[in-house]
């Protein structure tokens, strides 16, 4: 009988072990399970599903027709420049806020945001170009040789590069960053009835950046330390150009147009690639964040990427709206579009990828025994 008293005796538990079991117990009834205490159900793990590709996130509606769209990289905010000139402040969490542009006196037809000064640049119909805070207050005026068409912000020497009738100007931000003064304007090799629709800058911190400039169906480069010509590409679409891209990492341009083409040129600007497949005007082309690949989007609602390695289409999203703009921050996995109703936000799940870019880390190198693949195979470890 004792024997048999000292096995069904409970042992005794302290003080800590007594608060741990009486919290586990209030944390299971603060929990509805709908299979009860069944432990058997408790410890089955769900399956997760992340599928790779473009999955949508947000959409922000914006009560005007938007026709233009800044990202501000300090507080990724958009900026939407409606059809009629006026602008919206519009957040990630989808609170738009109207702009008060009657000081403007002119309705805006752009804007980027230079990133370092953190201040806007504003163009409208007239010949000036303003300096706008982040408050959108005017900071200052300056006055340009034409009307402007374009522009871009040149992060690697902080400036701005407007595009107007016959010429292409290079601005300096000077006097604590309040003030744009014109560096240098580019006449050489222009037409001086050309007016240019588009800009795009090499990304390298090389004295050699070159800036690639359109009209109509032509571009042309320019040097951007010396401001010389060093390339006039002329007819390299049957209609007119509607977005230019520079892929760094190939040292590729790429050009789209209204028939709904994209090329694709090397650095001695032969053609490499043609990429067939849009049935409407592409209006915008990005870098794909993760390797090798564009990114483009088109009046036909869809978003399309494309590999560069492969010449080929690998994924189609399909879109409520036509595309007006497309934006990507390389090695972040954000992405925004936009129509003229809405700015769509977009998560990129980047699993795999069919080739490494060039300087990736060698994890391991194993063989294969593959009669399509050579004899060995290379696993990288992306940086």
């Amino acid at each position: 009988m004792q024997l048999i008293a000292e096995r069904t005796q409970r042992p005794v538990l302290d003080e800590s072990d007594l608060k741990v079991s009486s919290h586990w117990r209030l944390i299971k009834s603060a929990i509805k399970q709908e299979d009860g205490d069944n432990p058997r159900k408790l410890d089955q793990k769900q399956p997760l599903v992340v599928a790779h590709g473009i999955h949508h996130v947000q959409s922000l509606p914006s009560q005007q027709n938007i026709s233009f769209v800044a990202f501000n990289t300090f507080n990724n905010s958009f900026i939407g420049i409606e059809s009629e000139g006026t602008a919206s402040l519009i957040l990630a969490t989808g609170h738009t806020e109207a702009v008060d542009t009657n000081s403007l006196k002119e309705p805006l037809c752009g804007i980027v945001y230079a990133k370092k000064p953190r201040f806007y640049v504003a163009w409208g119909l007239d010949k000036s170009i303003r300096l706008l805070s982040e408050g959108f207050h005017i900071v200052s005026v300056a006055n340009a040789v034409s009307r402007i068409y374009s522009a871009v912000y040149n992060e690697s020497t902080n400036e701005i590069i407007t595009g107007g009738v016959g010429n292409i100007t290079c601005w300096s931000f000077r006097y604590g960053g309040k003030f744009l003064l014109q560096r240098k304007i580019l006449l050489e090799c222009l037409p001086k009835t050309s007016v240019i629709s588009l800009l795009c800058l090499e990304d390298t911190l090389s004295r050699s950046q070159r800036c690639f400039a359109v009209y109509h169906n032509n571009v042309i480069i320019y040097n951007m330390l010396n401001g010389s010509c060093v390339g006039h590409l002329k007819e390299l679409h049957p209609r007119e150009i509607t977005a230019v891209l520079f892929f760094n990492p190939l040292k590729y341009l790429v050009t789209s147009a209204k028939d709904g083409s994209i090329k694709v040129w090397d650095d001695k600007f032969n053609i490499m690639i043609i990429f067939v497949g849009h049935l409407k005007s592409v209006n915008a082309l990005a870098v794909y964040p993760f390797g090798t690949y564009i990114m483009s989007a088109a009046s036909d609602c869809t978003i399309r990427v494309w590999s560069l390695d492969t010449a080929d289409e690998v994924d189609r999203i399909n879109t409520r709206e036509p595309v007006l703009g497309l934006g990507t921050i390389i090695g972040k996995n954000d992405l925004y579009s936009f129509g003229s109703s809405s700015i769509e936000l977009w998560k990129i799940e980047h699993i795999h990828s069919v080739f490494a870019t060039v300087g990736s880390k060698v994890k391991s190198i194993k063989s294969t025994t593959h009669p399509r693949v050579s004899m060995f195979l290379f696993q990288y470890l992306i940086r």
